[in-house]
């Protein structure tokens, strides 16, 4: 058997534009709190190692805040994304995760991967010795293979959460071997076996005890898994507390002994509990909120600056909107869209972004050079008023621009587009929605709207980035006869040249199959038309410590030796 790392896991990215690819933030160690190894394949400490700060203390409490009710703990169903990405880096562990800047599998509780066979159709996983959080009904039995089975055949059962392609479509089967070794067949060779867009998922991939699995636990109220954090509180998804798992599989690690992640649905008001010290750190919006910050808070705080791996996006729906079937339609409204406007009208600095083509740029190595990407960035109201002339474009009509409620940034994003779309002559209403009663679950995956403006997550590699384009989309009517897309949007040659890049193992031949993608995607004028990338602004405490650089991607968020320093602030 050839070992994976021979063929795959020791390739490396060299080509890298740093500002661009040091990331965003991700989901941290708190419930739901947004916060922001070496060289070899593998790892079996199972995690990043933070920076050496002083000495550990690790009776210390993290204190954080979230947005907005999480009203279901379910890690199944059309609203099982946010539950899964906001506990998956805490209370599951996972087989392995791929950092954003390596690209290199790290093991997690897998020890041990081998590649069956040349294509990658099958692999042999050896895992190590765990534990379950001691909680009825499985009272910290050990982790067994039977249950990451069990996990992975339940996400593939699942029809209504997005983000499962490699559980539908490529994988094959799941054979346990024994406690502690199992064997993972796919029905085709697939490049992003370990990464987010497959067996490595934090969204998909969470070990979940097979007895929670059953219909007598309630997964909407109560989470078991085996990661560094237990879930020992939940008040109606308004207050979360998590506990340190003693238990947990590294030694000595959690440094944190808990997290405490409690709802604050304004960001002014999240400022303030920070500013008091009742919350250890706070996401800012601009430079501007961060200067001032800084002014206020001097030397007691840490301000971070990174290039966000997540990027806005405004998506046409073709089904809704006919005329946008049209590509010289979808050029207009791309035409019509100056991303320096919105980057200083929502960011308040003109430093505050930059522009985002189909695949994001923190993901730069797969970025085609600056010389392509300018027409696609072009604002040309006049050529825009000029196809919509051409085509006989209904501007008698009225175009509803659909944004979810969460902050102001979508409503500022929201009605600068307005503005520039009535610019070109279009009659344009904004509608704001609620995230996760009605925009998540209902207006995205089904495609009920004629344009939505909404912030695309932190990948950490191009599968999501450019499946949304495809027959196969991950969000969509899975009965439709026409394919898979909530664009309704059907182009089979950049489906077909997609699913080339991504059973494509070469890493070299892969990067080029991918800028091929790209330009397809902008000569078709494919109607989900990125915008720009945010740079993140955040601040924290300096008592504090331990955290990760953005380099690292959603990686970094897997962090077990953050900590807080007691002696400076107290447990």
């Amino acid at each position: 058997m050839a070992r994976v790392f021979d063929k795959y896991l020791r390739q490396r990215i060299t080509r890298r534009r740093m500002l661009q690819a040091s990331g965003g933030t991700a989901v941290g160690a708190g419930a739901i709190a947004l916060v922001g190894c070496g060289d070899s394949g593998s790892s079996t400490n199972g995690g990043p190692t933070a920076v050496d700060e002083g000495e550990v203390t690790k009776d210390g409490i993290l204190h954080s805040s979230h947005g907005a009710v999480l009203p279901t703990l379910n890690l199944f169903g059309a609203a099982a994304l946010i539950p899964n990405i906001s506990f998956g880096f805490t209370v599951f562990d996972h087989l392995f995760f791929v950092p954003l800047d390596t690209q290199v599998a790290e093991f997690f509780l897998a020890t041990d991967v081998e590649q069956v066979d040349p294509e990658g159709l099958e692999y042999l996983i050896t895992i190590g010795e765990s534990v379950f959080h001691d909680k009825p009904p499985v009272n910290g039995r050990a982790v067994l293979a039977s249950d990451i089975k069990a996990s992975y055949e339940a996400y593939a059962a699942d029809n209504l959460a997005p983000g499962l392609g490699w559980h539908h479509d490529i994988l094959e089967s799941i054979e346990v071997v024994d406690d502690h070794t199992l064997i993972i067949k796919q029905n085709q060779p697939y490049a992003w076996f370990f990464h987010p867009g497959g067996a490595g998922s934090v969204a998909s991939s969470n070990i979940i005890p097979v007895e929670t699995l059953e219909d007598s636990f309630d997964l909407g109220r109560d989470l078991i898994g085996s990661g560094r954090l237990m879930l020992v509180e939940n008040r109606a998804g308004e207050f979360f507390r998590l506990d340190r798992h003693p238990n947990w599989r590294i030694e000595g690690e959690p440094w944190l002994a808990g997290t405490e992640s409690s709802l604050i649905g304004e960001s002014a008001q999240a400022q303030a509990s920070f500013r008091a010290g009742e919350i250890d750190s706070v996401g800012l919006s601009n430079k501007l909120e961060a200067d001032e910050m800084a002014a206020q808070m001097g030397d007691a705080i840490t301000i971070t600056r990174n290039f966000s791996r997540a990027y806005h996006a405004l998506m046409l729906q073709l089904d809704r909107v006919e005329a946008f079937r049209d590509p010289r339609n979808r050029r207009a409204i791309n035409k019509a869209i100056n991303r320096q406007e919105l980057i200083q009208g929502v960011e308040f600095d003109p430093e505050g972004g930059g522009f985002s083509g189909p695949i994001p740029p923190a993901q730069a190595v797969y970025a085609l050079p600056d010389d392509e990407m300018d027409e696609y960035f072009r604002f040309d109201p006049e050529e825009a008023k000029s196809l919509f002339a051409e085509t006989g474009f209904d501007l008698d009509r009225t175009y509803n621009l659909i944004f979810y409620l969460l902050g102001d940034e979508q409503q500022k994003r929201a009605q600068i587009l307005k503005g520039q779309f009535e610019a070109v002559g279009m009659k344009v209403t904004i509608e704001g929605q609620d995230l996760l009663a009605k925009w998540l679950p209902q207006t995205l995956p089904n495609g009920d709207y004629d344009m939505t403006a909404y912030t695309q997550l932190p990948y950490d590699d191009p599968h999501f980035p450019m499946s949304f384009y495809t027959t196969h989309s991950p969000l969509g009517d899975a009965e439709d006869p026409r394919g898979r897309n909530n664009m309704a949007y059907f182009n089979e040659e950049l489906t077909a040249a997609i699913d080339d890049s991504e059973m494509e193992l070469d890493e070299e031949v892969r990067v080029e199959k991918i800028k091929d993608v790209v330009r397809m995607m902008i000569a078709d004028e494919a109607p989900m038309i990125n915008l720009y990338s945010s740079v993140s602004y955040g601040a924290r405490h300096n008592w504090y410590k331990g955290t990760l650089p953005a380099s690292r991607g959603s990686f970094a968020a897997f962090n077990g030796r953050s900590w807080i320093d007691t002696n400076l602030r107290g447990a």
